[in-house]
């Protein structure tokens, strides 16, 4: 399973790179720029978390799981810039401003948690026989403030006006965050 897991990881990583590809070719409009920017930031994130899969030590796998982060931050925000553009509407700029501050801070906490407990109150390194090995992370209150703002940060864009667009969205943010 886990080596299905990995050929799995890796044919998604190689689909958004060549999806990438695409929309760099090409005049692209303000939406494709954005679109390419919120594909940047997911592939980031799925290969950390295929370097994170495969590290063999707890150092490079905890910095895999810094850059996992770095991309996943970025997504829910271009995701949201993303749906106010295409719906048309204005971009809430004063509130994008501060989550994407939001989002740095917590990058900073991120980058810097081997020196404190709050994002991470326990990090191990787990190696049974049998298995490979992965980190056992225990969650501090920094993650459950990133969990709260990346699932906050998509909801602006639904305050892009008409009903459908709005249930559309919300059936879109339901899936992304399954």
């Amino acid at each position: 399973m886990y080596h299905l897991f990995i050929a799995l990881q890796v044919l998604g990583i190689v689909l958004t790179f060549g999806a990438e590809v695409l929309l760099l070719y090409g005049d692209g409009s303000r939406e494709q720029k954005l679109m390419s920017c919120l594909m940047g930031s997911a592939l980031v994130q799925n290969a950390a978390y295929l370097l994170e899969l495969t590290a063999q030590t707890r150092e490079v796998a905890l910095a895999a799981t810094k850059m996992e982060y770095l991309g996943a931050s970025f997504i829910p925000l271009c995701y949201c810039w993303f749906i106010c553009i295409y719906c048309g509407e204005k971009v809430p700029e004063r509130i994008f401003q501060f989550l994407g501050g939001i989002d740095f801070l917590l990058l900073g906490m991120i980058f810097t948690c081997d020196r404190h407990n709050f994002y991470y109150t326990n990090v191990e390194w787990v190696t049974d026989v049998g298995e490979h090995p992965y980190l056992l992370l225990t969650y501090g209150p920094g993650h459950h403030i990133f969990l709260a703002v990346a699932v906050v940060i998509p909801y602006p864009g639904s305050w892009c006006g008409k009903a459908i667009n709005f249930l559309w969205y919300c059936l879109c943010c339901l899936s992304l965050r399954f």
